[in-house]
Formats: structure tokens, sequence, C-alpha cells
């Protein structure tokens, strides 16, 4: 045989093997094309998660510190009515240790009516008493006025 029709047989072998190649070379590119896109479509849907994850935290930080805003108010309110409550308390103690006073003094007098004892006249110990039986009315109707 001749030389030239070995080389070109061999060459002829050699184009086969470059095309089975180019072939093989442009279905892996393909695939790659392919998963580039699907590659791209994957990023644009995970820079949109994010973005609504993100107005998510956004909004939830709001409302947060909306509800924060609303307790301290509520807190800042239960605080004034504990003390408006801490200051009645003590005018009720104060009304009742009065009114305790009173029944003491009611009750002796209605023993000392039911004993045949004579009840003091509008002179003497009973004016003493009548006198100060106004004044302790007064601090008691300046105590209520204080309370309103």
């Amino acid at each position: 045989m001749d030389l030239g029709v070995l080389a070109d047989a061999v060459l002829a072998l050699l184009l086969i093997v470059t095309i089975a190649y180019a072939v093989i070379l442009n279905r892996k590119l393909a695939a790659l094309r392919d998963t580039k896109d699907q590659m791209a479509g994957l990023l644009a849907e995970f820079a949109r998660t994010t973005a609504q994850a993100e107005a998510g935290v956004k909004e939830l930080r709001d409302r947060a510190a909306a509800s924060g805003d609303g307790l301290s108010a509520i807190v800042a309110e239960a605080g004034a009515k504990l003390e408006k409550a801490g200051g009645l308390k003590e005018d009720l103690a104060f009304l009742i240790e009065k009114g305790e006073a009173l029944a003491d003094r009611l009750e002796r007098g209605l023993e000392g009516g039911r004993g045949g004892q004579a009840r003091p006249r509008a002179g003497g110990a009973g004016k003493a008493a009548a006198k100060a039986e106004p004044a302790e009315d007064e601090a008691l109707k300046r105590s209520l006025a204080g309370v309103r």
C-alpha cells in the first residue's frame, strides 16, 4: 500500500474520533447550559424569597415594637392606678379608723343611756365633746375632698 493512502486512512480515523468527541462535548455543553438556566432560575427564586423574608422580619420587628409600646403604656397606666389605689387604701384606713372611733363613742353613749346614766346636756363636758367632733368631721371632710 501506498504511504499516502495509509496517511489518509489514519487522518480519516482521527477525524472520525474528533467528530465523535465534538458531538459528546456538544451534548455536555448543552446540559451545562440547561443547568446554568436552572441555576439562574434558582438564584432568582432565592433572591425573591430572601426579599420576602426580609420584609417579614421588618414587619415582625415593627409589630413587636408596636406591641412593646402598647405594653409599656399599659404598665405605666397600671403603675399610676396602683399609686392611686395606695392613696385610696390610706384614705380608707383613715375612714375606717374614724368610723370605728365614732362607733365606739356611739356604743358608749348607748350603753350609758341604757344603764340609767344621764346623757350629757348642752353644757359642760358635752360641749367639749361636741367641739371635738366638728374638728374630726372637718378633718374627715378634707380627706374625702382630697380623694375626689
